[in-house]
């Protein structure tokens, strides 16, 4: 899949499915860990309360899949979170639409 910022474009293989509990664990952890990083830095600090409104559906190593109800918390974006450069990469302006966008690997 390839997703768009305007850093540039970033190919992203959606990774393995988990269950959402054991996902939020993992991404509640790596989090966790973020903030421990960014402990002496008002702006980081900033940047890392953003993105407690986004709900992991995917892991790829250190990237998330994304819902992101940081706009909306009826119709959330689809977001691809890397968390070593703090940046998300739209993938989609819904679920449907970020369904629409996979393809098999067969």
């Amino acid at each position: 899949m390839q997703i768009e910022k305007e850093t540039g474009v970033k190919s992203v293989n959606t990774g393995r499915f988990y269950s959402l509990e054991k996902l939020a664990i993992n991404f509640q952890e790596h989090l966790n860990i973020i903030e421990d990083q960014l402990a002496f830095s008002d702006h980081n600090r900033d940047l890392y309360q953003a993105f407690k409104n986004i709900l992991p559906i995917s892991v790829e190593n250190h990237g998330y899949v994304c819902l992101d109800y940081r706009n909306s918390l009826i119709a959330p974006s689809v977001v691809y979170f890397y968390d070593e450069d703090f940046v998300d990469y739209y993938i989609a302006s819904n679920f449907d639409d970020f369904l629409n966008k996979l393809m098999s690997i067969d």
